[in-house]
């Protein structure tokens, strides 16, 4: 034991200095190991090409279930119970189509008007990955650092996994949650509450965004009825807060009941804030 003792010390520092040049050195190897993490791009990191015909068709399957189907979904809810579901390849795809239309100044560049800025920072290839109680969000951006994906898409990759539940509020009623659950700059953990103070920074950034694109998505004049709802969710959403599951649909109120992210799908189960007398065909 006595000898283990005397040759670890051996290789201890000696000095002050000798100390100090150790953890400087320690450091920078942190420095170098953290710069490398952040530069890499995640093997899950996969964004969808907007110019093949397969991601094509699923995105305009995106634009059928969110404009029609969750139309018509909605208007059923009376009738009872109601289901609508959506899988992050529908979403994806639709993603990749618009955001590359967007960037070759094409038909999308209204919608993705964020996606590519001349003058400030550049936003490309966004995607979502559902897994079971979770949902998470990536994207590429000249902010982040990185060589790009050597397809004329430049920065790094920046992703925010969010988890996302329903609970009993204090009330009794269901309510919604949605809360970071982690942050990564490429490979690079990030501290959740410095994403959390900027995701509540950017709340009047976001609010005209998403006027605009439920305007596009759903028409102006339905998008005007949601948006006090939208609203109200959004924010508590950006400020990790709970949120009521019922909103006003074509000025009838429509619950929630439950939000379910599974691997690779999304659903929602619709019910009327009464119990309908007749059951859903």
């Amino acid at each position: 034991m006595r000898h283990q003792r005397h040759g670890l010390k051996r290789w201890l520092p000696q000095s002050k200095r000798g100390w100090g040049l150790t953890i400087a050195g320690l450091l920078i190897v942190l420095v170098m190991v953290a710069w490398g993490l952040s530069r890499r791009t995640p093997s899950w990191y996969q964004p969808l090409d907007g110019s093949e015909m397969a991601a094509i068709d699923a995105a305009e399957g995106f634009q059928r279930k969110v404009t029609f189907e969750l139309h018509n979904t909605l208007e059923r809810v009376p009738l009872g119970e109601q289901r609508w579901m959506i899988t992050q390849e529908e979403i994806n795809s639709w993603l990749a189509v618009r955001f590359g239309e967007s960037d070759a100044g094409g038909a999308g560049a209204g919608a993705g008007g964020a996606a590519t800025r001349a003058n400030g920072p550049k936003v490309s290839q966004p995607m979502v990955v559902f897994s079971p109680g979770k949902v998470t969000v990536a994207v590429r951006t000249t902010l982040a650092p990185g060589g790009g994906d050597g397809r004329g898409n430049s920065g790094g990759v920046v992703s925010l996994v969010f988890r996302v539940k329903t609970q009993e509020g204090a009330d009794g009623k269901a309510e919604g949650m949605i809360e970071v659950d982690g942050a990564w700059l490429g490979s690079l953990p990030v501290p959740k509450f410095l994403v959390q103070r900027k995701i509540q920074a950017a709340i009047p950034t976001v609010m005209p965004v998403l006027e605009r694109a439920l305007a596009v998505q759903l028409g102006t004049k339905r998008a005007d009825g949601l948006m006090p709802d939208v609203r109200g969710t959004t924010a508590a959403v950006m400020r990790g807060e709970p949120f009521p599951l019922q909103f006003t649909f074509d000025r009838r109120k429509v619950v929630m009941r439950e939000i379910t992210v599974e691997e690779g799908k999304l659903m929602i189960v619709f019910v009327p804030p009464i119990p309908a007398a007749v059951r859903p065909r």
